[in-house]
């Protein structure tokens, strides 16, 4: 593997190859995929995806952004600050009880859920997810080692980009995806992404007890920043020995 120091950035679709072998190496069932907004998630989330799929797996995604809550009652718990960004935007609980613990609990988990939708600012979109018990469950958001999830046994991914870089991809982006102007969308990531990002970086540490954390300051150039944590040493341990 050649890391960021030794010039080791490469085509996207080869890091998330990469990736993938060595979570097959494991004994995992489910990979997490985070890192702070507009770290590209959910690009390298549908690259895995691919690849779990080429690899002969099947695979499905999971959004954390499925499982935001209604606009009006992040409205309501003061959605302009920091606090109710990392607090209250997104029901983690729900997401652990509808998919995390029944899939980890070895069951198929195969249901109508209802989803947010981004155009109505509610919970009311129907959503069917179907994943088996012995399918490769892929999620991919914000947060994802929080007190509510981090004790799941997943394989996790962190995503990681300088601030700047996040700025500057959510004033590129928001206009496009919500409607709100660059200025505006600054003045959220500034006052309300950036701080949120940075307590729950220094409360939860996701790239200290991450698998594989990647360099992903550019889109299409990644590279693979720290790959192995010691919870997969310990998978990929037999007889004394950690396979190579």
């Amino acid at each position: 593997m050649a890391g960021c120091g030794d010039g080791g950035r490469g085509d996207a679709d080869a890091v998330a190859a990469e990736v993938v072998g060595h979570f097959l190496r494991s004994s995992r069932h489910a990979i997490f995929i985070e890192g702070i907004d507009a770290s590209g998630k959910t690009r390298f989330a549908r690259r895995v995806v691919a690849s779990l799929r080429k690899a002969g797996k099947r695979a499905r995604l999971v959004k954390a952004d499925y499982f935001l809550i209604d606009r009006d009652k992040r409205i309501r718990n003061g959605a302009s600050s920091w606090r109710s960004y990392l607090n209250s935007w997104f029901d983690f609980r729900r997401m652990r009880e509808e998919i995390l613990v029944p899939f980890f609990s070895n069951q198929d988990v195969k249901k109508e859920i209802l989803v947010y939708s981004e155009a109505r600012g509610k919970v009311d979109r129907p959503h069917r997810v179907s994943v088996a018990r012995n399918d490769v469950l892929v999620v991919e958001g914000v947060f994802l080692s929080n007190s509510l999830l981090k004790k799941f046994p997943a394989y996790r991914v962190v995503m990681h980009v300088p601030f700047r870089i996040s700025l500057e991809r959510q004033v590129r982006r928001e206009p496009r995806t919500r409607k709100i102007s660059g200025p505006e969308a600054a003045f959220r990531w500034e006052n309300w992404h950036l701080p949120a990002q940075k307590r729950y970086m220094a409360r939860h540490k996701p790239e200290s007890i991450a698998d594989v954390v990647i360099d992903n300051s550019d889109y299409h150039s990644p590279c693979i920043a720290k790959m192995g944590g010691d919870a997969l040493k310990r998978d990929l341990k037999v007889g004394g020995q950690i396979r190579a």
